[in-house]
């Protein structure tokens, strides 16, 4: 095999060492990531269930208040024969010592508005279609109700607690009556937020709220809508009326790359390069080990018995393909009196010049081997066309025609006589090939040497 090959070869076998090598690095390294990304969400998803966790008991905390202070009125009702609104000032005093959350309270009979804390808090028009949604079926106001959030005018958002407020005044097995009214108190939703830790992870995530409306529609009520777009956490909400999602994402998103997978991919790229030098060597190796047992250790063409392999292949294609084939034997003429005259070194230098102008002359799918001594053989392959072995043996036999080297007394001319069969014409098997081309090559030394013939 061409050295040239044999080296692609085993850059080939290199370079699939190594992607394989490194293939399975980064599928190590994407399997740590994803686990490092896991290990991330479950803790974000934790700091989620605390924040809903603890909105569920700030909430529950104003139902309780709502319902305490709903009950606190109807007995009021019931100990007064006509409303005066100075009845009602204690509740001043227990929004201010029991719920830091309120921005203001109404206090509501049928539809009107009977007292305001403080004086120039307002119904805004969304709340205000909202509780006249909601005064259509009293039923719904049996436990108090949550509602928003909204933006009030000033640009803050506000959630709304509605509770029934009993008149105090039914008989024992009456039918129900209507509610006297209600009481209605606004939160402000960013102390809520903050009451329930909410801004604490602020400096470590983005966070956003979408809310459903008592329509049905989603809107965005605090941070970044863009942030559905991107590989969010979100956690649904739902408490009384409130229908919320809230989504978390972290500043720089979720951890792709750490020390500990950028040194392995670093580790698995060395690693990687380390074993394809490894594979490139040992293929050389295993390369050289096969030169070694089947070429010649002087000239480093085949020996006699891998050429006569090949031949064997080779006209065993012949027969299957029909591609012809030819077999040239050639020596140096008078090669022995080389050896007397100028010594058996400068005889190996002729025949490593031969060598080398017969593998310059080839075609790379020639094949050439050393049968012994001085004795060569060239396998020409591939001859398309009846002619086509005359005018490979023709060429290879010009360019031997004036070969010499320079000896310590002078240039040394070497001349060659060779013989050529042709597969299929002159002999139907290796040994038939083997023997006429012998025989022609004994037909050029008889007529005189430094001679082309042909069986």
């Amino acid at each position: 095999m061409h050295r040239g090959k044999e080296h692609l070869i085993a850059f080939v076998v290199a370079l699939a060492i190594f992607l394989l090598f490194f293939f399975f690095t980064v599928l190590g390294v994407f399997y740590m990531q994803n686990i490092g990304t896991e290990k991330e969400k479950h803790v974000a998803e934790l700091e989620l269930q605390v924040i809903h966790e603890r909105l569920q008991a700030t909430l529950y905390q104003q139902t309780k208040f709502l319902k305490f202070l709903s009950t606190t009125v109807t007995h009021v009702l019931q100990s007064v024969e006509t409303v005066d609104t100075d009845d009602f000032r204690f509740y001043e005093e227990l929004l201010q010592q029991n719920n830091r959350y309120y921005s203001s309270m109404l206090l509501v009979e049928n539809r009107d508005i009977i007292d305001v804390l403080p004086k120039e808090a307002t119904l805004m028009q969304q709340e205000e279609n909202s509780l006249a949604l909601l005064l259509q079926d009293s039923s719904q106001f049996q436990t108090p109700v949550f509602l928003g959030p909204y933006e009030s005018e000033n640009n803050e958002l506000i959630i709304t607690g509605y509770s029934a407020i009993a008149s105090g005044k039914e008989e024992p097995g009456a039918p129900e009556q209507a509610p006297w009214g209600y009481i209605v108190i606004h939160y402000n939703y960013d102390q809520l937020l903050a009451e329930a830790g909410t801004f604490d992870l602020l400096k470590d995530y983005e966070f956003s709220i979408r809310v459903k409306d008592i329509g049905g529609m989603w809107h965005v009520v605090y941070g970044d809508d863009t942030l559905l777009k991107n590989d969010i956490l979100q956690t649904d909400f739902s408490y009384s009326l409130l229908d919320w999602e809230l989504i978390l994402i972290p500043l720089q998103g979720w951890t792709v790359w750490t020390n500990i997978t950028i040194l392995l991919l670093l580790a698995g790229i060395v690693v990687a390069i380390f074993l394809g030098v490894v594979g490139f060597s040992l293929t050389k190796r295993i390369f050289t080990m096969r030169r070694q047992v089947c070429s010649d250790d002087m000239t480093g063409v085949l020996n006699k018995t891998e050429f006569i392999r090949i031949l064997k292949v080779r006209m065993d294609q012949y027969y299957k393909t029909g591609t012809r084939i030819a077999l040239a034997l050639l020596d140096i003429d008078n090669f022995k009196s080389i050896n007397d005259q100028y010594g058996h070194a400068e005889g190996d230098r002729a025949l490593l010049a031969l060598v080398q102008r017969i593998t310059q002359t080839v075609q790379p799918y020639d094949v050439v081997g050393r049968l012994g001594g001085d004795e060569f053989a060239i396998l020409f392959c591939n001859l398309t066309t009846e002619t086509a072995p005359y005018i490979a043996s023709k060429r290879v036999f010009r360019e031997l025609e004036n070969l010499h080297i320079e000896g310590a007394s002078g240039p040394i001319h070497i001349q060659t006589s060779m013989g050529v069969a042709i597969a299929g014409i002159d002999a139907l098997d290796v040994h038939g090939l083997l023997k006429q081309a012998d025989t022609a090559l004994y037909t050029a030394k008889a007529n005189g040497k430094n001679m082309l013939a042909f069986s």
